[in-house]
């Protein structure tokens, strides 16, 4: 690498280092898929319970209470869900600053600059946020995810450690909500930008702020 291709080098990792200065938490929403469930559940619910009346009333036949009963249980775990995301709606799921990132289950921050890269895979009724950690020691530590996982966004480790995985409905900022493209856009804005500064920070180990970082380079 010339001397050209360096400064050039250089003043990219300037640039991406800027990135975004704010810090800000994207929340689940989640209310109206809650209802819709809610709704749904309680079609199986009521045709198990007027299966169980019927039976009673006209056939007395014990073959009903089969299919009676797996109506009533469908149904009752379809509520059961549906209170969960009702639950869920508002929680924070990821709480971004220019040098940290905490998942919903996190003890503490863990540096941004330990993850290199994140993968979103966007289903119909959910999305799945992947980050793959880039650190000697694995993934930062995590409180065990509760066991009523549904109600709360916590993440989990994967892959021996080597990545941490999390799902969502939908994420909002400030209370609007985000389209599957600008989460990745936020998301990857504040990773550089921290993987910048933490490389220029091993090039200039006594630079503190940006600025020095460009008065020591003579820019």
């Amino acid at each position: 690498m010339d001397d050209l291709e360096r400064q050039a080098h250089l003043q990219a990792l300037q640039t991406a280092a800027e990135g975004p200065q704010h810090s800000c938490e994207l929340s689940e929403r989640c209310r109206v898929q809650a209802c819709l469930l809610g709704l749904a559940a309680g079609a199986p619910l009521v045709i198990g319970a007027w299966l169980l009346w019927a039976n009673q009333a006209f056939a007395h036949s014990i073959l009903v209470w089969g299919p009676a009963l797996l109506f009533i249980a469908a149904g009752g775990a379809g509520l059961a869900i549906a209170r969960a995301l009702w639950r869920r709606h508002g929680c924070v799921v990821l709480a971004l600053t220019p040098d940290t990132l905490a998942f919903a289950n996190s003890p503490e921050p863990a540096q941004l600059y330990q993850f290199s890269e994140f993968v979103l895979e966007q289903s119909y009724l959910h999305t799945t946020l992947a980050f793959t950690v880039h650190a000697p020691k694995g993934a930062p530590p995590l409180s065990p995810r509760c066991y009523r996982s549904l109600a709360v966004p916590d993440a989990w480790p994967i892959a021996g450690g080597l990545q941490i995985k999390l799902w969502y409905v939908r994420l909002t900022l400030d209370g609007e909500p985000l389209k599957h493209r600008q989460v990745v856009q936020l998301i990857y804005s504040y990773v550089e930008a921290a993987q910048a500064r933490h490389t220029l920070a091993l090039l200039f180990p006594g630079v503190q702020r940006l600025g020095e970082v460009r008065h020591s380079t003579g820019q």
